[in-house]
């Protein structure tokens, strides 16, 4: 009886048993081009104060067409070339996100304050209604409840620093076009790997919300004076918003209002950003293009009115580019 018990004191105590501040987090992720995405992403971290690094950034993608198939290997090998000054780090939190269809849309305290309930779990992983890529693993899964989410997606994940190494060290080589969820799925589905890392899925979406199949749960409440994002399905308001899949137009139009874009007493907050001062620049042939692109899909009155509005703008004609979609 003695035994067991210094035992479970030893694997109790080989995690710190303290309050897990914001300076312990750190989010990763890994993009080889700055796409408009990646700027949205960027950009919802800074406002909520994240600490991040990004990998990768112009490299050449070997990792295959994700849109069309699996693939993303090059994902794991790239973090694993950069994590590994943190493997020793059992007090470190790392958060690894998708950078392209991704947003943050609270604060690290939200989240960590989520990580600490999910405890004793050392490792979280989103959850998704679908078992992708390999539907036959789904029999595999363990069952959740009606309202939860049930297999995983490497879309995003949190858990401490030497255990996320371990994790993404375990096979000692993956080729870049192997598929990356393949690879975490494997790791969960074995129990044994499982335990050993104290893996759990997300399954009510505390932290992370994967949109595709799941548009219909999203609610965008007002608190404060902000839009945030509430799942009616699993009664929760995730931090995490990944528009996975076909997801992306989902995501797009919530990008609209959440993370301090919009909200209901100011309007639009976004557009106050990274203004330019156009008196400042006074060769009128540098001012930024415009495009205006102008959609016409069923019969509109007071058109003529219309295109003069749009001739008499006040700004130069040469740097006005316009398009004209007429159903």
């Amino acid at each position: 009886m003695i035994e067991q018990l210094f035992v479970l004191l030893l694997v109790g105590f080989s995690y710190p048993i303290r309050a897990i501040s914001k300076d312990d987090l750190l989010v990763v992720a890994v993009a080889t081009d700055e796409t408009d995405g990646y700027h949205r992403f960027i950009r919802s971290l800074n406002i909520y104060g994240y600490k991040y690094e990004i990998y990768g950034l112009g490299q050449p993608w070997k990792g295959g067409n994700i849109k069309y198939t699996s693939g993303g290997g090059q994902k794991i090998n790239i973090l694993r070339e950069n994590l590994v000054r943190y493997k020793d780090d059992k007090t470190k939190l790392i958060l690894f996100s998708d950078a392209y269809d991704v947003i943050f849309t609270q604060s690290p305290e939200v989240l960590l304050d989520k990580f600490e309930k999910l405890k004793p779990a050392r490792v979280v992983f989103g959850a998704e209604d679908f078992c992708w890529p390999d539907q036959n693993l789904q029999y595999d899964y363990p069952l959740v409840e009606s309202n939860e989410k049930r297999f995983l997606n490497s879309g995003g994940f949190i858990g401490y620093a030497s255990d996320i190494y371990e994790i993404i060290s375990s096979k000692e080589n993956i080729d870049d076009d192997e598929d990356d969820q393949l690879f975490y799925t494997k790791i969960f589905l074995d129990e044994t790997t499982r335990t050993k890392w104290s893996i759990v899925l997300d399954k009510r979406a505390d932290i992370f919300m994967n949109l595709n199949g799941a548009a219909d749960e999203i609610e965008l409440p007002v608190r404060n004076d902000e839009i945030y994002v509430y799942n009616s399905w699993t009664d929760s308001n995730p931090i995490v918003i990944h528009g996975n899949g076909p997801a992306k137009r989902t995501l797009n139009y919530l990008s609209n209002y959440i993370a301090r874009v919009w909200s209901p007493t100011s309007g639009c907050l976004q557009c106050k950003e990274n203004v330019i001062d156009l008196t400042k620049i006074e060769n009128q042939q540098q001012w930024p293009l415009v495009y205006i692109a102008i959609f016409i899909e069923y019969p509109t009155p007071f058109l003529r009115e219309y295109f003069e509005k749009i001739l008499n703008l006040n700004y130069p004609k040469q740097r006005l580019a316009i398009f004209i979609h007429n159903q």
